[in-house]
């Protein structure tokens, strides 16, 4: 076994015997506890890595086995990738060390595709054997061509397998939505966990796959439900996270939004201020036993005993735009053929829909989803020949249909009925199909599937190169844009594949959810709360970061804890030191000024908007308009006769576009946006 140490830049590998320091935390008052570890959630992350070391400790002495490897670099924010520089300086000081070096790198856009060319660039030179964690297609089609040296890690980000809010309370039974279903509760929850233990990691044809790629090892996170891997070792290692876990992430960032109150809810396309590296801000999560922290623009849990060090060991054991931009729209059982063709007249080019047949929801209930859709029946086509009905009907209107085979991962346990829905959806000769699991491509051309592909936002395209590698393995139609792109970005990203002849999707309405789908690892339920949906914002969950030296000063009031009632005392100091003036860090809300309904009542209708961003869009080459709306048939045919007024308008303004939303208040509040503009931003 191998054990690293994995930092994100050279002033915290700089300090590495103070993040190694233990301070015995087993008799402290409860007053310094107060103040230190109380109730500002940022101090999770000190007591949770003070446990750590305790364990790592221990681990240490009875296993002989210490650290022999840096893990160094950014997964989660394209702002904090480090220069050339910095990277072989962290390289340079893990051989000195003699450890071996692992370089991280995240999803990435086309510019930060660019600055992670320069950094493997400069990696390739050394005469190393120097690993990369990939966790963007494009970064490793970017290796496989220019860098063939550097030794590829598959990322956690590209295993998408479930983190949190169904299993994570693993001693208390989830709540299992039996709407509609015959199969025993029970029978429906076993199946449930057996889903999510299940992944593509567990497919023996995926994993050679990865191993052709080049791939060594894949990095994984550590769950309470457990993950099924192949019972003998293949040749593919795997390696954990230890103590904190990603569990959501987007690119929007509460942190940056410290100084900047508008990247809280959108992307901007320019440099971030990095706050994170001197603040935390966090949101507060209302129930759950989980222990979370957020840092940045990404959420951890922390592992519990479900990750002891038995659970580490089993672990290692193994094209020209279009001008008239179309309208796709989400239908569901309650859209009859009657409904198809009165949302075609409103607007509508082409839909898309689920199937999940009885042979699914009877085995997996409906939380395990083919298609990221885990709340009831009403949300999907039960019945294939419902869906054809449909699909017939949407022909006969020029509308193709397309089937939702999104979920980020399907693993073998899931293949097999998978592979019985498709059987049926090929029956009823869809379009093509919206996939999100590069193993499910590889899978549906081994089915003989030849329709054409929409990578769906699950897929998390970033940048072109990740596009083009995944259009190896497929034929691609369209690439549907994660929410989280900056308007600048999508118009290089479109412009960079050019040649490939493909089609672009972006959203426009509907909830633009806090974390992106892509990176968002947990529980889409009918019957339980969604992770993204129980947290609340507020002003008091900012704080200063503790300085470096924290822990010596701790060790200073534990050796005289009772002289820390006194004017600039250890306690004092530390205390003046994280505090914050009453400033407004927070964006302040906005007044309901203006005409039209009142900011609240539009936002229950609208939830978020990007209506004045579709010039932008539209100039960039996006053709095709997404309104993901499911359930009531009157707001679809609403929404889709909005759309439509925009789409068609040569060049809507803000106020036409404010019209049509029928909301002052709703167009100055910046949280409602989907898109920053690139020059006036519509709250201003």
């Amino acid at each position: 076994m191998e054990l690293a140490i994995y930092f994100a830049n050279c002033a915290q590998l700089d300090d590495l015997d103070e993040a190694l320091r233990d301070v015995d935390t087993s008799d402290i008052p409860s007053y310094v506890s107060t103040i230190i570890f109380g109730g500002d959630t940022s101090s999770r992350e000190y007591y949770g890595n003070l446990i750590a070391l305790k364990w790592l400790a221990g681990f240490t002495e009875a296993t002989g086995v210490a650290f022999s490897r840096l893990y160094f670099g950014q997964e989660f924010c394209q702002h904090l990738i480090p220069d050339p520089e910095e990277v072989l300086q962290a390289y340079y000081q893990a051989r000195q060390l003699g450890w071996q070096f692992t370089y991280t790198t995240g999803a990435c856009t086309d510019e930060a595709l660019a600055r992670q060319m320069r950094n493997l660039a400069a990696l390739a030179e050394q005469d190393d054997e120097i690993e990369v964690v990939v966790n963007d297609w494009g970064v490793l089609h970017l290796l496989r061509r220019h860098f063939p040296s550097l030794i590829p890690v598959q990322g956690r980000l590209l295993h998408k397998q479930m983190r949190l809010s169904r299993f994570t309370t693993y001693k208390s039974p989830p709540p299992v939505n039996m709407n509609g279903l015959a199969t025993p509760e029970e029978d429906i929850r076993r199946y449930q966990l057996a889903a999510v233990r299940d992944t593509s990691l567990a497919d023996p044809e995926y994993r050679q796959d990865l191993r052709d790629l080049g791939f060594v090892r894949v990095d994984v996170d550590m769950a309470p439900q457990g993950l099924n891997f192949p019972a003998q070792p293949d040749g593919l290692g795997t390696s954990a996270y230890y103590p904190w876990g990603y569990a959501a992430g987007g690119r929007n960032c509460l942190t940056a939004s410290v100084l900047d109150p508008v990247r809280e809810y959108v992307v901007v396309d320019g440099p971030c201020p990095r706050p994170c590296q001197r603040f935390n801000k966090c949101m507060i999560k209302l129930h759950g036993d989980e222990t979370l922290i957020q840092r940045g623009n990404s959420v951890f849990a922390f592992h519990m005993e479900y990750a002891a060090p038995d659970c580490v060991r089993a672990v290692h054991s193994h094209l020209a735009a279009e001008r008239a931009m179309r309208i796709t729209v989400g239908i569901d059982r309650a859209d009859t053929p009657e409904t198809i063709a009165a949302l075609h007249q409103a607007g509508a080019n082409e839909f898309f829909a689920g199937l999940v047949p009885p042979s699914w929801s009877e085995h997996y209930g409906w939380e395990i989803s083919p298609n990221r859709r885990g709340l009831g029946g009403a949300y999907q086509y039960t019945s294939p020949d419902e869906l054809g009905g449909v699909i017939a009907c949407a022909r006969d209107l020029g509308c193709p249909v397309f089937i939702a085979l999104n979920a980020h991962s399907y693993g073998p346990g899931q293949l097999r009925l998978l592979g019985e829905l498709v059987a049926a959806s090929e029956a009823l000769d869809p379009a093509g199909y919206i996939v999100a699991d590069p193993a499910l491509l590889v899978q549906l051309a081994a089915w003989g599937v030849r329709r054409p592909v929409n990578l769906s936002t699950g897929a998390a395209c970033y940048n072109a190169e990740h596009v083009r590698w995944l259009a190896e393995l497929m034929p691609l139609r369209r690439v549907v844009l994660p929410r989280k792109l900056a308007l600048g970005e999508v118009a290089r990203l479109v412009a960079d594949l050019a040649d490939l002849n493909l089609e672009f999707e972006a959203m426009v309405t509907g909830y633009r959810c806090f974390f992106n789908d892509e990176f968002c690892f947990s529980w889409h339920s009918g019957m339980a709360g969604m992770f993204c949906a129980d947290f609340v914002h507020s002003r008091y969950a900012v704080s200063r970061r503790l300085s470096p030296g924290w822990k010596e000063q701790f060790a200073a009031i534990l050796d005289h804890p009772t002289d820390q009632f006194a004017p600039d005392s250890e306690l004092d100091q530390l205390v003046r030191a994280v505090e914050l003036p009453p400033c407004p860090l927070d964006a302040p809300a906005a007044a309901d000024r203006g005409g039209g309904m009142h900011r609240e009542l539009a936002r229950s209708y609208w939830q978020h908007c990007g209506l004045c961003a579709i010039p932008a869009l539209r100039q960039a080459g996006v053709q095709v308009l997404k309104s993901p709306a499911r359930g009531e048939s009157w707001r679809k045919l609403r929404d889709v006769a909005v759309l439509r007024q925009v789409a068609d308008q040569p060049d809507p303004d803000r106020d036409f576009c404010r019209a049509l939303v029928g909301s002052d208040g709703f167009c100055a509040d910046p949280a409602n946006c989907y898109y920053a503009l690139p020059e006036e931003r519509p709250w201003n």
